[in-house]
């Protein structure tokens, strides 16, 4: 039969889930707006160590840690209007990013142990999409589009410490390559929260690797970051 005014599995109308998503992409520019900003100012300071430049940093930092937990607020209250399962809102990291994530190909070419992971969005990259365990003996995957960024190598190959990788020869007899050549990292990615119906977070997640195989193996959660 005809409905004029149709609503969607949320039990919001149409109209109303057109509004929302509006908001969202309006907050989204403003977030892009304030990471422009601040990256403006952070080279400014880069030139010019002066109390005004870093207090000029700082108001940029406050700004844009204020436009994110809007963003939060507005995804958190919106989806708390829908039917119990369901959601209107999902947080869309790389609609967030302002020229701080590199072209795909760009990523994927460039080499060694300290280069970005994509989480592609294709069906066979989702195939690809790690996963992360979590505390309760959970199960979560990386939001899809994208980055595991700040790497930082603990141990094992291209380590600044020189830390020895004990478990390397483990490693390589499960996953294969040489033992020299794995390490062990951390890095920052966008996850998706068992906890909180999915809610999508920053957070720092460990793993072992070897760049010489293109493998990643037992990925976990260490910790979330709260203000993105």
């Amino acid at each position: 039969a005809y409905e004029p005014d149709p609503k969607s599995e949320t039990g919001l109308s149409n109209d109303e889930v057109y509004a929302l998503t509006q908001r969202q992409r309006a907050k989204e520019r403003q977030i892009r707006s304030a990471k422009r900003e601040l990256r403006g100012a952070q080279q400014e300071y880069e030139k010019d160590k002066s109390t005004e430049s870093l207090t000029a940093v700082n108001a940029a930092k406050s700004k844009l840690r204020k436009r994110q937990s809007e963003m939060r607020s507005l995804i958190d209250t919106s989806n708390a209007r829908c039917k119990p399962g369901t959601t209107v809102l999902h947080r869309n990291p790389r609609r967030e990013w302002a020229g701080d994530m590199p072209d795909v190909k760009t990523a994927a070419r460039t080499g060694g142990a300290n280069r970005k992971i994509y989480i592609g969005k294709s069906l066979g990259a989702r195939a690809r999409n790690f996963e992360v365990g979590m505390p309760g003996n959970e199960k979560s995957k990386f939001v899809e589009g994208s980055e595991i960024e700040e790497k930082c190598i603990f141990a094992g190959k291209d380590a600044e410490t020189g830390n020895e990788l004990k478990k390397r020869f483990k490693l390589a007899a499960e996953y294969g390559g040489n033992p020299e050549d794995w390490s062990h990292v951390s890095g920052n990615g966008w996850l998706y929260d068992p906890a909180l119906n999915g809610k999508i977070r920053l957070a720092e997640v460990h793993w072992m690797q070897n760049t010489e195989i293109d493998e990643y193996q037992e990925f976990w959660f260490k910790k979330w970051i709260d203000d993105d």
